[in-house]
């Protein structure tokens, strides 16, 4: 049975996000307004705000020259992420249990990224081009080579995030929200762009060469916009958002799934395997629901069927989650209601969770967490702060402390 139908009119103005069509059953479609990230977008008002020019603690440095088919890339506000008021980390990938990569953008809105060598107690920032767009997420297909996405544009590293080189996408006014380099050559990144029938559309793009270059590969009709992707191998992955994709060669082609009953739109994928994976999604419900459950969907076979699994009351406001390969989940989110941030775990893939608990009381919402056999690290805010959180070996976000604030420094001025 379809979840019933949403107004914006029952959404606080703070969450309203028209992003697109809830998933289709086999026989039906409900319409809906979703929530991906702060702020507002609404038909007929995409939002963009090109980032100011500026150098790096009074460095000069290269310029990034906006293509002039990327201005109109709408900015995609992530909760606990980046802001106009507010510098902050949008995303986070680690390579070892102690070297991670956060990326975001400063309080001009212009991308960032900041790297840690003690599992997330102490941040540096990294060398990017001055004037380079929102960076919304991160992945690291080797130790030293890593590749962002963001407002218009690709950066690439092949130093383990220490500097970096930003090259534009080949398609106009995209904004890419999710990547994964299953390797050191195939990288796969997934997000939106203004489409003709709906405020925003699906878009996916390929590399071969390890972020040079990007293709676009044919998309099925209608497909709504993509939020996040995973690729547990280098022929399987994993789209969610508006819609479900799941591509068997690489990313080449992709063919949609349906949710039987249909699910809210996905924030989040991460898969245990190359046959389970794991996507979730915050309930627009939650903002006048306290006891509101966000939504979750499963696949144990690769991608080809996707089944809705119960999350617990009051989970409303998850926003994002990792799965480790021993069937460890964590789902970390704030409510709404609490103004805490708070993460949920599971030891059986999804199938159920624990109870919520508390992260760090300073952090009062969170944008992104990676997780492996060892430990997470989560990346979000305390007030104007961008804040990391490290969790313990276990995986179970038992003992937290806002490592240390972190800000971003251009712009300021």
């Amino acid at each position: 049975m379809l979840r019933k139908r949403m107004s914006m009119r029952t959404i606080e103005p703070w969450r309203q996000k028209t992003f697109g069509t809830s998933f289709r059953s086999t026989t039906t479609i409900a319409v809906t307004i979703a929530v991906f990230g702060l702020g507002a977008i609404t038909v007929g008002a995409v939002t963009h705000s090109p980032p100011k020019r500026v150098a790096t603690g009074g460095a000069i440095m290269a310029h990034w020259s906006e293509p002039t088919n990327e201005v109109n890339a709408p900015f995609i506000p992530i909760i606990g992420g980046a802001s106009s008021i507010s510098g902050g980390f949008n995303a986070v990938t680690c390579t070892s249990q102690l070297n991670c990569i956060a990326v975001g953008a400063d309080n001009a809105l212009g991308g960032v990224v900041s790297s840690t060598g003690d599992g997330g107690n102490d941040w540096s920032q990294s060398s990017t081009a001055v004037g380079q767009p929102v960076l919304n997420a991160v992945s690291c297909a080797t130790s030293s080579l890593c590749i962002a996405v963001g407002q218009g544009a690709s950066a690439r590293s092949t130093d383990g995030g220490t500097t970096w080189t930003t090259f534009a996408v080949p398609t106009a006014n995209t904004t890419l929200l999710g990547v994964q380099c299953p390797s050191s050559t195939a990288c796969v990144s997934v997000g939106v762009r203004p489409g003709r029938n709906a405020p925003l559309t699906g878009q996916v793009l390929v590399s071969s060469n390890g972020g040079q270059t990007w293709t676009t590969p044919t998309l099925p009709k209608s497909v709504g916009a993509l939020g996040a992707v995973d690729c547990p191998t280098t022929s399987l992955c994993v789209s969610v958002g508006a819609s479900i994709l799941v591509s068997t060669n690489g990313g080449s082609s992709w063919s949609p799934r349906y949710v039987n009953g249909g699910t809210g739109v996905l924030r989040s994928v991460s898969c245990v395997s190359a046959t389970t994976c794991v996507a979730i999604g915050p309930n627009p419900a939650g903002a006048q629901d306290p006891n509101a459950s966000a939504y979750e969907v499963v696949t144990t076979n690769g991608g080809a069927t996707w089944t809705s699994e119960p999350m617990p009351a009051g989970s409303a406001d998850i926003d994002a989650i990792s799965c480790s390969s021993n069937g460890t989940c964590d789902a970390v989110g704030a409510s709404t209601h609490l103004g805490q941030s708070f993460a949920l775990t599971s030891t059986n893939s999804g199938s159920t969770w624990s109870s919520a608990t508390n992260l760090a009381s300073a952090a009062t919402a969170v944008s992104a967490v990676t997780c492996s056999s060892s430990g997470c690290v989560a990346v979000g805010k305390a007030g104007k702060n961008a804040v990391s959180i490290t969790g313990t070996s276990t995986g179970i976000f038992s003992s937290h402390v806002v490592s240390r604030l972190v800000r971003a420094q251009r712009g300021n001025a």
